[in-house]
């Protein structure tokens, strides 16, 4: 067997005066890759950072690095978020921002910011060729794609690989073939002594890793990853008591796109695409990262200045003939793994949803009583009013995600856009969100664009495909 490369005796995790994981006794040798699995908030995310010397554990944690290993004797970490200064030092950015070529001129090009010291094991070149980041070594980091940040992300840190890396929902995001040959990278560097703790989801977890350590009760046990499939729960369980309203709206067309050419100098994206989505109809929209699914949705939306220069009909009215980015933003309920990170976090959970009333990432204006009301009322159809006062923050990501399914129907829009909406839940979380989105739209005239890599995340009710390949759209029935 080989050598203990992590040893934990008595050792236990504290979020502020409560334990999270009592009497950690585990052992993990080298050369062992585990899935680290657990609920959301039940201290993955603590407990991994620990590990990376990120973070207190008590008791006893000792690390036993190989002295013949061709790779660096310490742990890595990769955060599941990627983050990137523009040229004059900042990180915060705006949805919109990726849209705006001033901006884009201000933030450093992929290549520039991919420059690594120089190493005696590098697979910088590898992981381009993995990733298909040839193609993009010239763009700005501000044009890039969620999927192609994170693959982004990846290029960086793997490409100086360490004796323990720890991935932190590193498939966050990535397209079905992206996983596939992640997880055929990670395979080669686990052969050649690599070992890995990767938190994620069951059906993502690569074939050479055969344990898990469950996190379950405050309890860290070690399992075979076949049982843990086999005792993950079917489904999610959660009492809601709501019925969207009838539409309010009667269109013909809430969609149309004719020959759409959208690209940011002399890389296209979108490429003579054409695309009619009637009133009622549910539409799952893919294609790999950055076939150009947010830009299309950024024209929809409103947020995408190129919208003005394409032939676009949205809710029956031609745009650019005098309506308001307010006027379509209206029409939609919105929800995106970007939207939730750029979001107030220091909002109330009750402010944050009657920020939907006002299509804000945050409560800058006095909601009226009437809407308060109306808030307070889905919340409790929800069962969670007595979160009201909460900060969003505080809230898991569970609950976090069911407060933005409640702001997207607040004002009940005619439009829905689900931009990856399980992107970062749990298993049972996101098996409760998608039955929620059935129950609530399965036999409603309401309109939905889903966006997701994850066929077991597809609810039912969605019945037809937007493929986008080559910058343009490929449809079909489900």
């Amino acid at each position: 067997m080989n050598n203990k490369l992590l040893h934990f005796n008595g050792a236990s995790l504290k979020s502020s005066d409560d334990f999270l994981i009592n009497e950690i006794n585990l052992d993990l040798f080298q050369g062992q890759s585990i899935l680290l699995y657990g609920r959301s908030g039940s201290g993955k995310t603590m407990l991994a950072k620990a590990i990376a010397g990120l973070g207190i554990i008590n008791g006893k944690m000792t690390l036993n690095f190989a002295k013949n290993s061709k790779f660096a004797d310490k742990v890595t970490y990769l955060s599941p978020f990627s983050s990137f200064k523009d040229k004059s030092g900042l990180s915060e950015f705006y949805y919109q921002q990726r849209f705006n070529s001033f901006d884009s001129d201000n933030t450093s090009d992929v290549a520039t910011y991919l420059e690594i010291e120089d190493s005696s094991y590098s697979l910088f070149n590898e992981l381009i060729e993995v990733f298909n980041f040839e193609r993009l070594l010239k763009s700005s980091l501000l044009q890039l794609s969620s999927g192609e940040r994170k693959k982004l992300q990846m290029i960086k840190q793997l490409s100086a690989p360490t004796q323990l890396m720890i991935l932190d929902n590193p498939y966050l995001g990535l397209d079905v073939i992206s996983v596939k040959k992640l997880n055929s990278f990670l395979a080669n560097l686990s052969h050649e002594g690599v070992t890995f703790i990767i938190i994620g989801d069951l059906q993502q977890c690569p074939e050479f890793i055969f344990d898990a350590w469950v996190i379950n009760n405050k309890l860290l046990q070690k399992e075979d990853i076949k049982k843990v499939i086999e005792l993950s729960p079917s489904k999610g369980k959660f009492n809601f008591n709501y019925d969207l309203p009838k539409q309010q709206y009667n269109f013909d067309t809430i969609v149309k796109l004719s020959n759409v050419k959208v690209a940011y100098g002399e890389k296209k994206v979108l490429c003579d695409l054409n695309w009619h989505i009637k009133a009622g109809e549910k539409w799952l929209l893919s294609g790999v990262n950055g076939a150009g699914k947010s830009t299309l949705l950024g024209l929809i939306t409103g947020d995408h200045p190129q919208a003005y220069a394409n032939d676009i009909i949205l809710f029956d009215k031609k745009r650019g003939t005098g309506e308001t980015i307010w006027e379509i933003k209206q029409k939609i309920g919105y929800i995106s793994p970007e939207l939730h990170w750029n979001f107030d976090h220091s909002m109330t959970a009750l402010q944050m949803v009657l920020s939907g009333f006002f299509d804000t990432p945050g409560l800058y204006r006095r909601a009226s009583d009437e809407q308060i009301v109306k808030a307070r009322e889905i919340m409790q159809s929800f069962e969670l009013l007595s979160y009201e006062n909460k900060l969003f923050g505080a809230l898991s990501l569970g609950q976090q995600r069911l407060f933005l399914l409640m702001r997207a129907i607040i004002k009940n829009p005619p439009l829905f856009i689900f931009d990856e909406p399980c992107q970062g839940l749990d298993d049972i979380q996101a098996k409760l969100f998608i039955n929620i989105i059935d129950k609530l739209f399965s036999d409603s005239s309401h309109t939905i664009i889903y966006v997701s890599h994850i066929s077991s995340q597809i609810p039912k009710c969605i019945n037809q495909q937007a493929q986008i390949i080559d910058g343009m759209i490929d449809t079909l029935h489900l």
